[in-house]
C-alpha cells in the first residue's frame, strides 16, 4: 500500500466499507445503531453452572437498588450479586444491565481550565 501511502489495515476497511454502503440491506442502519462485536448473552451462569436469565438479573439489580440506603456503582453491584447469588457476572455486563435499567448514576463532570 506504498502506493496510496496508507496502511494496509485502513484500504481493507474501507473497502468493506464502501462494499456495505452498496448493500441496500445495510443502508437502513446508522453506523451508530450497528453494534460490532459478539452479540451479548441472554443468560449468566452461577458457579455451579445454572443458567439465570437476564431478567433475573436485573430483577436482583433493582432490589438491590432499593433496599440499600446508599447508592452503589455498577462494579460494587456485581461484586454484591456474585456475592449473594454465586452469580460469574463481569463488570461490564452489570454495567450493560444498569444502562438498560437507566440506573446508573452521573459521572463525575472533568472541570476545565
Amino acid at each position: 500500500m506504498r502506493v496510496l501511502g496508507i496502511a494496509e489495515s485502513t484500504y481493507y476497511d474501507r473497502k468493506k466499507r464502501e462494499a456495505s454502503k452498496a448493500d441496500p440491506s445495510e443502508e437502513s442502519k446508522s453506523p451508530s445503531t450497528v453494534r460490532r462485536g459478539r452479540p451479548g448473552t441472554e443468560y449468566s451462569l452461577t458457579k455451579d453452572g445454572r443458567k439465570i436469565s437476564n431478567e433475573q438479573i436485573k430483577a436482583w439489580l433493582l432490589e438491590l437498588v432499593e433496599s440499600e440506603g446508599r447508592e452503589y456503582g455498577y462494579k460494587r453491584l456485581a461484586r454484591c450479586l456474585q456475592d449473594r447469588h454465586q452469580l460469574v457476572l463481569g463488570k461490564k455486563k452489570a454495567y450493560r444491565l444498569c444502562k438498560e435499567l437507566q440506573i446508573l448514576h452521573v459521572q463525575w463532570a472533568v472541570k476545565t481550565k
